[in-house]
């Protein structure tokens, strides 16, 4: 008989998943400055290997997500919760080009119920957040 778990699961909205973009965004560009101190210049093929390995193949790994995500306590996972394959990974990341024409299949994230943007509707994915958070009751004084 299976264990039946009390809480459901929490989709991440527009907001978080922009921070985690950010961090990404910084961790991505400090790699590129210094491996560009390493190389001067002549890397390119360099780089865009890192931004193709970081944003196509971690979704895939047990981080499932880059690392911006991870540390804000979000991972990638598929329609049923299970952790990406790589050809879904791939796909994902490719499925990004939808995504970027005016920034639809961004805005649709924050706009959507289910807070899924176009490319993971492609790929048939969802963005959850698995940071534990304390209930906490708070009581005001009666005046």
């Amino acid at each position: 008989m299976g264990m039946e778990i009390d809480s459901p699961i929490k989709l991440a909205g527009f907001w978080v998943r922009f921070v985690a973009f950010l961090l990404d965004a910084l961790l991505v560009m400090a790699a590129i400055v210094i491996l560009g101190l390493f190389f001067g210049g002549r890397g390119e093929i360099l780089y865009i290997l890192i931004i193709l390995l970081y944003y196509m193949l971690l979704p895939a790994t047990p981080l499932q997500g880059t690392v911006g995500k991870y540390f804000i306590g979000l991972r990638i996972v598929d329609n049923d919760g299970n952790r990406l394959t790589f050809p879904r990974s791939i796909a994902r990341y490719f499925s990004y080009f939808f995504s970027n024409f005016f920034f639809v299949g961004y805005i649709m994230v924050g706009a959507r119920v289910d807070k899924r943007g176009l490319h993971d509707l492609i790929c048939k994915t969802k963005v959850i957040s698995v940071t534990k958070t304390a209930n906490v009751l708070v009581t005001t004084a009666d005046k």
